[in-house]
C-alpha cells in the first residue's frame, strides 16, 4: 500500500510542478523566476522521481 501512495503522490507532485508552478514562472517578466523555473524542471522534479525509485528498489529488495 504505501509503495503506491508513494508512486501517486511522488507522480502528482511531479505533473503539478512541470504543468503548473513551472509555467507559470516561465510567463513571469522576472528573470529570476525563469531561472527559478528551469531548476525546478531540471533538478527538483528529477530529485524527486530519482528518491521515489531509490525507495521502491529498497523496498521490493526488504521483502
Amino acid at each position: 500500500m504505501k509503495q503506491y501512495l508513494l508512486i501517486t503522490t511522488s507522480l502528482l507532485l511531479s505533473l503539478f510542478l512541470v504543468f503548473g508552478v513551472a509555467p507559470t514562472l516561465f510567463s513571469a517578466k522576472s528573470d529570476l523566476s525563469v531561472v527559478i523555473a528551469i531548476i525546478i524542471i531540471l533538478f527538483v522534479v528529477p530529485a524527486i522521481l530519482y528518491f521515489t525509485i531509490k525507495k521502491l528498489i529498497k523496498w521490493s529488495k526488504n521483502k
